[in-house]
């Protein structure tokens, strides 16, 4: 979201943004950094997890480190209660989602189709919601 805030492409935020060509890059560049870590790093250095929120630029940004890590047994975790401040809202940030239609962020299928062989670790108090036909983003708007 600032970015594209930044570069005047929009005036408000998006709800869910994908990660833009720069942070592709950098993702690129960090699973090379972790390929090398694991590999050839010492014990204590060696990823041992991969955790990830639900957001989807986030999810993004660790398939990549995923899919290097997998190779030594590292499997991806999504931890929903980690996400940007406010949660999962549209439009202007002082607004805080206020007039926008409320969003829910992906569902398991799009976690899994963006972060494949992920471990969806949903919080005590979730249990029993359908994470499969809406999406993990359950709050309204948080405050500040």
């Amino acid at each position: 979201n600032n970015q594209v805030e930044a570069v005047g492409l929009c005036k408000s935020r998006s709800a869910d943004p994908g990660i833009t060509a720069l942070g592709e890059q950098q993702a690129a560049a960090a699973a090379e950094y972790f390929r090398g870590v694991a590999a050839e790093g010492p014990d204590r250095l060696r990823p041992r997890r991969l955790v990830s929120s639900g957001m989807t630029r986030a999810l993004q940004t660790a398939k990549p480190i995923a899919a290097v890590l997998k190779e030594h047994g590292v499997i991806p975790e999504v931890q929903f209660d980690w996400h940007e401040e406010g949660g999962c809202f549209g439009g202007p940030r002082k607004e805080r989602g206020v007039g926008y239609d409320h969003e829910h962020g992906l569902n398991r299928r799009g976690i899994v189709e963006l972060l494949p062989d992920t471990d969806v670790l949903i919080p005590l108090e979730w249990m029993g919601r359908d994470l499969d036909s809406s999406g993990w983003w359950i709050g309204g708007f948080e405050d500040e």
